[in-house]
């Protein structure tokens, strides 16, 4: 039976919550969490055309609901989403928190839900896998100095270079709460230890932006960002619909010295960009 309490999971000022979760194939669990899903998103799961598909979306945010429904004090069928102009939603107050902010990010068979208190937080996670035309994607979609470093690299490097700076630059995004039409406001370079390091945004370099690299499961790159420092990051890992023993391993994040359903026709390369932003940028 799917859990849908309303017990509250506590977080802390300082704290940024980030969730793993796994897709289960399972028919009857599916048909379980459908029923936590609100009306549209009930239509828009059933606009899926593949199987597959359709499942992970029910469940991904159907364990949304029930994470979120436990920082708000409510069931997860309770949990109610207003929206932004370009999509990003956000909860309304429960008795948990007077302001909870989150974003969640699917790929493959995972997820990660980013949430914390008061300020805007975004997160990117994707499959990494090969990319013919990553070199086009990048001329559409990154800044002449990123589509440059990654011409100078090739196959495995070009690869994981590519999902290295795509998860960054979305999850900025995502924290903003704007459009892919705003990838190139941010310039990256490669550090020495080979992760993205923010070189401007919006021309500035002097920012309050908050960015880090999460650890992914294997084979997949995550990214998590703020418009605030981020003093700490607690994971936590959601089995078999609940809560299991939480990890508590803190990560802190390095403040950045340079101060986040249906497809969406983001370019004719749709079906090579990431699937988040294929899918959908937001939720």
């Amino acid at each position: 039976m799917i859990e849908s309490s309303n017990k509250l999971f506590n977080l802390q000022d300082d704290e940024v919550h980030v969730w793993t979760a796994r897709f289960l194939d399972d028919e009857s669990t599916t048909n379980e969490l459908v029923g936590l899903l609100d009306q549209n998103e009930r239509a828009r799961a059933a606009r899926f055309s593949y199987r597959h598909h359709r499942m992970r979306f029910i469940h991904f945010h159907a364990i949304a609901r029930q994470i979120l429904g436990g920082y708000l004090g409510l069931s997860a069928a309770d949990v109610t989403f207003v929206h932004g102009p370009h999509g990003k939603p956000e909860t309304k107050s429960g008795r948990g928190c007077a302001d909870i902010q989150f974003n969640l990010s699917h790929s493959g068979d995972y997820c990660l839900l980013a949430v914390r208190k008061d300020h805007p937080v975004g997160i990117d996670l994707e499959e990494v896998r090969d990319l013919p035309h990553a070199l086009e994607i990048a001329a559409r979609q990154f800044t002449h100095a990123e589509a440059k470093l990654l011409a100078r690299v090739e196959d495995d490097a070009r690869r994981d270079t590519f999902f290295a700076l795509w998860t960054h630059k979305e999850a900025v995004i995502k924290a903003l709460g704007v459009s892919l039409a705003n990838l190139d406001r941010m310039t990256f370079g490669i550090d020495p230890t080979g992760h993205p390091q923010l070189i401007s945004f919006d021309g500035n370099r002097s920012s309050d932006l908050s960015l880090m690299r999460l650890d992914a499961p294997p084979g997949y790159a995550a990214a998590l960002a703020s418009l605030h420092p981020i003093p700490k990051v607690m994971r936590r890992t959601w089995i078999g619909g609940q809560d299991r023993a939480p990890t508590r391993r803190k990560e802190t994040a390095g403040r950045s010295q340079i101060a986040a359903a249906m497809s969406t026709k983001v370019s004719p390369l749709a079906s090579e960009i990431p699937q988040s932003a294929a899918d959908m940028l937001f939720f």
